[in-house]
Protein backbone atom coordinates (compact mmCIF):
# COMPACT_ATOMS: atom_id res chain seq x y z
CA UNK A 1 0.00 0.00 0.00
CA UNK A 2 1.31 3.47 -0.87
CA UNK A 3 0.10 6.70 0.73
CA UNK A 4 1.44 10.20 0.03
CA UNK A 5 1.87 12.18 3.29
CA UNK A 6 3.06 15.57 4.44
CA UNK A 7 4.15 15.92 8.09
CA UNK A 8 6.14 18.73 9.70
CA UNK A 9 7.07 20.12 6.29
CA UNK A 10 8.25 16.75 4.98
CA UNK A 11 6.43 15.33 1.95
CA UNK A 12 6.98 11.69 1.01
CA UNK A 13 5.18 8.52 -0.03
CA UNK A 14 4.85 5.91 2.70
CA UNK A 15 4.99 2.28 1.58
CA UNK A 16 3.46 -0.38 3.85
CA UNK A 17 3.78 -4.12 3.35
CA UNK A 18 1.96 -6.82 5.22
CA UNK A 19 0.11 -10.10 5.18
CA UNK A 20 -3.47 -10.96 4.27
CA UNK A 21 -5.14 -14.05 5.70
CA UNK A 22 -8.63 -15.46 6.15
CA UNK A 23 -9.95 -17.07 9.31
CA UNK A 24 -12.71 -17.02 11.90
CA UNK A 25 -15.13 -15.14 9.65
CA UNK A 26 -12.77 -12.28 8.82
CA UNK A 27 -10.02 -11.12 6.48
CA UNK A 28 -6.97 -10.18 8.55
CA UNK A 29 -4.56 -7.46 7.38
CA UNK A 30 -1.32 -7.28 9.38
CA UNK A 31 1.16 -4.51 8.57
CA UNK A 32 4.74 -5.84 8.87
CA UNK A 33 6.94 -3.05 7.54
CA UNK A 34 6.59 0.65 6.83
CA UNK A 35 9.13 2.70 4.84
CA UNK A 36 9.21 5.39 2.18
CA UNK A 37 9.71 5.03 -1.55
CA UNK A 38 13.19 6.44 -0.99
CA UNK A 39 14.10 3.92 1.72
CA UNK A 40 13.96 4.46 5.46
CA UNK A 41 11.59 6.84 7.18
CA UNK A 42 12.77 10.23 8.49
CA UNK A 43 12.92 10.10 12.33
CA UNK A 44 9.83 12.29 12.81
CA UNK A 45 7.78 9.91 10.63
CA UNK A 46 9.43 6.79 12.04
CA UNK A 47 8.34 7.70 15.57
CA UNK A 48 4.79 8.46 14.41
CA UNK A 49 4.45 5.27 12.35
CA UNK A 50 6.00 3.16 15.11
CA UNK A 51 3.37 4.35 17.56
CA UNK A 52 0.43 3.61 15.24
CA UNK A 53 1.75 0.60 13.26
CA UNK A 54 -0.25 -1.95 15.26
CA UNK A 55 -3.46 0.06 14.82
CA UNK A 56 -2.93 -0.07 11.04
CA UNK A 57 -3.50 -3.85 11.20
CA UNK A 58 -7.21 -4.64 10.94
CA UNK A 59 -9.73 -7.47 10.85
CA UNK A 60 -12.51 -7.06 8.28
CA UNK A 61 -15.57 -9.11 9.22
CA UNK A 62 -16.99 -11.17 6.35
CA UNK A 63 -20.80 -10.83 6.21
CA UNK A 64 -23.17 -13.76 5.69
CA UNK A 65 -22.82 -14.74 2.02
CA UNK A 66 -25.36 -16.50 -0.26
CA UNK A 67 -25.12 -20.18 -1.29
CA UNK A 68 -22.91 -21.05 1.68
CA UNK A 69 -20.12 -19.10 -0.03
CA UNK A 70 -16.86 -19.40 1.94
CA UNK A 71 -13.85 -17.18 1.27
CA UNK A 72 -10.78 -19.43 1.25
CA UNK A 73 -7.95 -17.05 0.32
CA UNK A 74 -7.26 -13.36 -0.29
CA UNK A 75 -4.15 -12.04 -2.04
CA UNK A 76 -3.06 -8.57 -3.05
CA UNK A 77 -2.27 -8.01 -6.72
CA UNK A 78 -1.30 -4.99 -8.77
CA UNK A 79 -4.98 -4.61 -9.76
CA UNK A 80 -6.49 -4.99 -6.29
CA UNK A 81 -7.52 -8.05 -4.31
CA UNK A 82 -7.79 -11.58 -5.68
CA UNK A 83 -10.34 -13.59 -3.68
CA UNK A 84 -10.79 -17.37 -3.86
CA UNK A 85 -14.04 -18.86 -2.58
CA UNK A 86 -16.20 -21.97 -2.68
CA UNK A 87 -19.98 -22.35 -2.64
CA UNK A 88 -22.52 -25.16 -2.23
CA UNK A 89 -25.93 -25.88 -3.76
CA UNK A 90 -25.74 -23.06 -6.29
CA UNK A 91 -28.69 -23.20 -8.71
CA UNK A 92 -27.53 -23.03 -12.32
CA UNK A 93 -29.94 -21.71 -14.95
CA UNK A 94 -30.03 -20.13 -18.37
CA UNK A 95 -29.11 -23.16 -20.41
CA UNK A 96 -30.91 -26.26 -21.60
CA UNK A 97 -29.87 -29.69 -20.46
CA UNK A 98 -29.22 -32.39 -22.98
CA UNK A 99 -28.74 -32.36 -26.76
Amino acid sequence: MKVPVSVAGISTTIVATGDLSVGQGAVHLKINEVSTEGGSLPSVLSNLVGSIKQSLSVDIKIPQLPYNLVIRDVKASEHGLAVSATAANVPLSGGRAGP
